[in-house]
Parts: C-alpha cells; sequence; structure tokens
C-alpha cells in the first residue's frame, strides 16, 4: 500500500499550547492555495481519508472541491493523540512530575487521562488493516499519527517499547510525504 499522508494547515493557536484533539481553526486565507498545491502534486484518483477535526477535514473538503470525484471520507481514528486534561495547557504550565511519568512509562500512561500512545497505535492500526485492500490512499491527518504511522511501517516492532522508540521527525505543516508499505499485516 502506498500512503500520501498530508499534515494539516496550522491551526489558529498560541505557540507552546497543548492542542491535540481540541478542534482549532487555520488560517481560511491561505487554505485554497494550499488545496491548489497539494492537489497538483498529489495523485488522482485516489480515496482521500481525513481526521474529523477542522484543520484536517476543512483541507479535504478544499481539495476535493478542486477534484468533484474525489470521495472524502472523514474517520475520527486519525485524529491526533488526546491529551486530555492538558488540552489547551501551555505545555510550560504542565507539572513537570506529569510529563517525567509520561515519559517513564510511555506506552501505557494516560498522559492527560483520556489516553495512551500503545492505544493510540492500536487506533491508527486498526483502521489502516481496514484498508488492506487499498492500494493507495491519501490520509490529511496530525503529526502524532504521522509518527504513528512510521512507527508502525518503518520500526518492524508491533509493540513500543519506551518514549526513545517514538519517531521524532514529522513534515511541516501542509506538507506531504509518501510512506510505502509493501505488505500491511506483516509490517503491522
Amino acid at each position: 500500500m502506498k500512503i500520501w499522508v498530508v499534515r494539516h494547515p496550522k491551526p489558529l493557536v498560541a505557540s507552546g499550547v497543548c492542542y491535540g484533539q481540541l478542534d482549532l481553526e487555520i488560517d481560511r486565507s491561505q487554505l485554497d492555495s494550499l488545496a491548489q498545491s497539494l492537489s497538483g502534486q498529489l495523485p488522482e484518483n485516489l480515496p482521500i481519508y481525513s481526521s474529523g477535526l477542522i484543520r484536517s477535514l476543512s483541507l479535504a473538503k478544499a481539495i476535493q472541491i478542486l477534484r468533484p470525484n474525489a470521495i472524502v471520507q472523514s474517520d475520527c481514528r486519525l485524529n491526533e493523540f488526546n491529551f486530555g486534561v492538558w488540552e489547551g495547557v501551555l505545555w510550560s504550565d504542565i507539572p513537570k512530575a506529569e510529563i517525567d511519568a509520561w515519559v517513564q512509562s510511555f506506552p501505557s500512561h494516560f498522559f492527560g487521562g483520556e489516553e495512551c500512545v500503545q492505544g493510540f497505535i492500536h487506533r491508527i492500526k486498526s483502521m489502516l488493516l481496514e484498508l488492506e485492500g487499498i492500494d493507495e490512499i491519501i490520509l490529511i491527518t496530525h503529526a502524532g499519527v504521522i509518527r504513528a504511522l512510521h512507527f508502525l511501517m518503518k520500526s518492524g516492532q508491533k509493540v513500543l517499547k519506551d518514549a526513545n522508540d517514538w519517531p521524532e521527525y514529522v513534515i511541516g505543516f501542509g506538507e506531504f510525504e509518501l510512506i510505502n508499505c509493501p505488505n500491511m499485516n506483516r509490517n503491522i
């Protein structure tokens, strides 16, 4: 399977805020030009799956306007990691003990009380396994989801061992990359 993964446009939020699943708006004045650019670069006639959050779904719908035959499906499994009580809080205001506890038990700790990273990975994996028969897709999603995809496709591991195994690199806002996965069941 070829996965053309697109990171949503930059959300309208102050720098340093933990925002995960907060449903944040984007700068609509730049949406059309970004959609045109991506539409000209991404392969045509592919299904488009999007996070259900405004910052991803708005871009998917803007691309669909340029590609009227494109089918856009929203799936909440592509939503960003849920930071629970820390959503909307400055990272610098989150107690260091909370962050340390998360890093110490990174795969299984429910940081913010809503979701653990291993559960997050499982959420993404369940969607990919449902899409197994599709040769090529476009996903419009978030940095955490893209990192989870990299972990699933490139690490060869089925379970995250610790925070050191979590991919650091992620593409920028409004950018895309191709992730090849020759055999879904073998890799995830």
